[in-house]
């Protein structure tokens, strides 16, 4: 679903740690970065479901991410090993395809609440208000030269900086 990164991997991991570290609640899982294979989610979810066989895991997505579920590697399975949170803006609407609303009709809750005595399967819809910044416009912003300064933390900025991985030179060739 996605172009190859042009950041390395271990950069990646590097700055997702960084703007992590003052949040004790969240915790890196490593196992993806350091896969040889195509990583798919239906396999991660595998994983930390063997991993964690009574927990309840949940899958937090975007919108647009959601809506393209149909189009991922063994889709209807992630249900089965996670509960979905959907992260929308307010006044959304759904314009999914009847595969996914046919998920939609018998897997939806109003609460994450409801799904307490269940490991996976539910889908709840999460209203965010969300800045209006994305991992492209940042790319574009260290491209052209430009600081993001206030569009990512600042542990973060400073390793993109000292990097160059996104500057013009770099992605010219």
């Amino acid at each position: 679903h996605r172009n190859p990164p042009v950041a390395s991997s271990s950069l990646r991991l590097a700055m997702l740690k960084a703007a992590l570290a003052d949040e004790p609640r969240f915790h890196v899982d490593e196992r993806e970065i350091n896969r040889t294979t195509p990583c798919y989610t239906v396999d991660t979810l595998t994983e930390l479901r063997r991993d964690f066989p009574g927990d309840a895991l949940w899958l937090m997505v975007g919108m647009d991410a959601f809506l393209g579920f149909p189009t991922w590697h063994e889709w209807l399975r992630l249900f089965e090993l996670a509960h979905v949170v959907v992260a929308h803006r307010p006044g959304w609407t759904f314009r999914g395809d009847a595969a996914l609303a046919g998920i939609l009709s018998t897997r939806l809750i109003d609460s994450a609440s409801q799904a307490q005595d269940r490991s996976s399967g539910c889908i709840v819809f999460q209203p965010v208000t969300q800045l209006e910044i994305s991992a492209t416009q940042v790319r574009d912003c260290l491209a052209a030269g430009r600081d993001p300064r206030y569009l990512v933390p600042d542990t973060v900025r400073d390793m993109l900086m000292k990097s160059n991985c996104y500057t013009a030179k770099v992605n010219t060739g």
